[in-house]
């Protein structure tokens, strides 16, 4: 970091916002792959029903359940591939890449205490008891879930919600 000259302002960092799938945990992405690879089916074939999907966007609003987005995956996965998807091995898939990142936990106790740390996840209602009970609550001083929300990233809106408790 530089020297501030005459006229020149520095900012003063006071808060750490974190995402949770991918950056606390695993990528969320590698069950379906591996899922793919068991059906048989190209590498991308399920994970595209999540990453940019509109159906997965209403789950994370809180707008769909996870059940209907996991049946109304089977169906278009069979009529697209004409391969039958087990909803259970779809749902566990999705959820077998939620090991923390011991490295972004360290990370965050090395953090906490000097700066306000939160985590701001697009995430599925039915996930909430898994992340309050995985996370080092005593580190954060909130967690913000889109699905209680009812807006997701990168609506501009979740951003000013996540600022507005004094970030």
């Amino acid at each position: 970091m530089s020297t501030p000259t005459p006229g020149t302002t520095t900012a003063t960092i006071r808060a750490i916002v974190f995402d949770w799938s991918g950056v606390l945990t695993e990528s969320p992405l590698s069950g379906l792959r591996r899922y793919s690879a068991e059906l048989g089916l190209p590498e991308t074939a399920l994970h595209r029903f999540v990453r940019g999907d509109q159906e997965f966007a209403k789950v994370e609003r809180g707008e769909l359940s996870v059940r209907d987005f996991l049946k109304g995956v089977c169906v278009r996965v069979h009529e697209e591939h004409g391969v039958d998807v087990e909803i259970r091995r779809l749902g566990a898939a999705m959820a077998d890449t939620r090991t923390l990142r011991q490295p972004m936990l360290e990370l965050v106790a090395e953090l906490s205490g000097r700066y306000t740390l939160a985590v701001l996840t697009n995430n599925v209602a039915e996930n909430r008891d898994h992340l309050a009970s995985t996370l080092p609550l005593d580190h954060f001083d909130f967690i913000l879930n889109s699905a209680d929300v009812g807006v997701r990233k990168p609506d501009p809106l979740i951003y000013r919600v996540v600022a507005a408790p004094g970030l």
